[in-house]
C-alpha cells in the first residue's frame, strides 16, 4: 500500500523543511490518507503544500495547505499556521475531513423538500 499512497500524495515545499520535519509531515499524510479516502470514495490525489515562514528568526513558523482532487469536486483546507509542524498537520487534515463531511453528509441527512 505504500507505493499506492506515494503515487496519490503530492508534496510541495518539502525542500524548505529539515529531514525530521519532512518525515513527520509524510508520516501524518500517510496516516490521514485512508481517513480522507474513506470519506471521499473517489479520491484522485492529495496535495500537501507546506511553507516555512520566519526562517532566520528564533522560532520556525509553518503554514500548511491541503487539497483533495476528486472527479466530482475539489476540497481545500484553510491555511493552517503555527509553530509546531505536527499540530499544523493535524489541523489541516482535520479541516479537510470536516469540509468533506460537511459537504456530503449534510446533503444526505436533510429531507427533500416538496
Amino acid at each position: 500500500m505504500a507505493k499506492i499512497t506515494e503515487d496519490l500524495i503530492q508534496f510541495v515545499g518539502m525542500h524548505e523543511l529539515r529531514m525530521d520535519e519532512s518525515e513527520r509531515v509524510k508520516e501524518l499524510a500517510e496516516q490521514y490518507f485512508p481517513k480522507i479516502k474513506r470519506e471521499l470514495h473517489n479520491l484522485t490525489r492529495l496535495v500537501v503544500n507546506v511553507k516555512l515562514h520566519n526562517e532566520a528568526g528564533a522560532r520556525r513558523k509553518y503554514s500548511m495547505h491541503a487539497q483533495v482532487v476528486s472527479p466530482g469536486k475539489n476540497f481545500e483546507s484553510n491555511n493552517q499556521a503555527g509553530f509546531d509542524i505536527s499540530t499544523v498537520c493535524h489541523q489541516a487534515f482535520g479541516a479537510l475531513i470536516r469540509e468533506i463531511q460537511h459537504t456530503y453528509h449534510a446533503e444526505r441527512s436533510r429531507p427533500a423538500r416538496e
